[in-house]
């Protein structure tokens, strides 16, 4: 017998080969031979006690997987024996069943339901509008409006370069507060951040795509959790990088121009590195669609639904948290 060890999520694959014309099932603590019927026994809840400690994936094949190769494989998760008389792709997505459970069982899902309301403002100071302002705050609030997540500020100094180019030096101030099933604890985050940012403006046809891509130095409070009183004892620096497709598209018109109406859709993943980065090297996506109103030059409004999923950087009884974010997103932009 041969085995190939995968310890990524405790999972051990194990795949002795033998011939075989027919199949075995599971009989009082043994094995017996039965007829080529296509069969699978599975009981969930043992599923996941076995997976807390390892999973034992064998496969059988008892027809030519190959013109020149007769194989079998034996499943065993370590609690139910099952077999099934499979082809190549039926091995495959067994593997990858395997392996889902395995990953799913050392982690926790906390989704919450969410709303961000956002303005943004661009104030150019100069003539040549080159040089100009970012101005941002994010009102983000969870159970939709009525309890706080994060506030979230940033400023800035904007570069216009030809051809859609920017680029941004800033600094922001995060408040995250206490929330969902797992929260850090009981008292809010403070973080400050440096951050520097490249952005491409472009049409492909009726299409206006944007490119951005954000360098961040973040320095997290460090909160005593189970202090009587609020207490800062230290300062974390995290580095995290985050690129953002979106696409806008036109409805009323051509081109973005005064009163038109448009959709969006953008999508932004979040990788967190350097020494102190701890369970969220995958910090966390979003992804979301908009409806939106550009007014003037000056003006535009949007409304959207979208998705955020976040890795939480610590482990809560020994386990990933993952929480799964829903909600609306309002964004209001402002350009003197």
């Amino acid at each position: 017998m041969r085995s190939l060890r995968n310890y990524s999520g405790g999972v051990r694959v194990l795949l002795p080969i033998h011939l075989l014309h027919g199949g075995y099932e599971p009989y009082r603590g043994g094995w017996q031979r039965r007829g080529y019927t296509p069969w699978a026994c599975c009981q969930t809840t043992r599923v996941w006690q076995a997976m807390k400690q390892e999973l034992y994936v064998l496969f059988f094949l008892s027809k030519y997987i190959s013109s020149s190769n007769r194989l079998a494989n034996i499943v065993n998760l370590n609690f139910m024996p099952f077999m099934i008389p499979f082809s190549k792709a039926t091995a495959l997505l067994c593997a990858l069943f395997a392996i889902h459970l395995a990953a799913n069982a050392q982690r926790l899902s906390d989704p919450n339901t969410i709303g961000w309301y956002n303005t943004f403002g661009t104030v150019y100071i100069d003539k040549k509008h080159k040089t100009s302002l970012w101005l941002e705050y994010q009102w983000r609030r969870d159970n939709v409006i009525t309890n706080w997540q994060q506030s979230l500020t940033r400023v800035g100094v904007q570069y216009h370069f030809k051809n859609g180019v920017s680029a941004v030096l800033g600094y922001g101030y995060i408040i995250t507060f206490p929330y969902g099933d797992y929260p850090a604890g009981r008292y809010h985050i403070p973080e400050h951040r440096i951050w520097q940012q490249l952005m491409w403006n472009g049409n492909v046809g009726r299409v206006t795509l944007n490119h951005r891509l954000r360098l961040e130095q973040r320095f997290v409070g460090k909160i005593n959790q189970a202090a009587p009183n609020y207490t800062l004892t230290d300062w974390v620096y995290l580095n995290r990088v985050r690129y953002q497709l979106r696409a806008a598209v036109p409805i009323n018109h051509k081109k973005m121009v005064d009163n038109t109406w448009y959709a969006a859709a953008f999508d932004e993943v979040f990788i967190g590195f350097g020494k102190n980065v701890n369970q969220n090297v995958f910090d966390q996506n979003r992804i979301g669609v908009l409806a939106g109103y550009q007014y003037n030059k000056m003006l535009r409004g949007e409304i959207g639904a979208f998705n955020q999923t976040v890795q939480q950087a610590a482990l809560v009884g020994g386990k990933q948290v993952y929480q799964y974010n829903t909600g609306i997103i309002v964004n209001a932009y402002i350009t003197l």
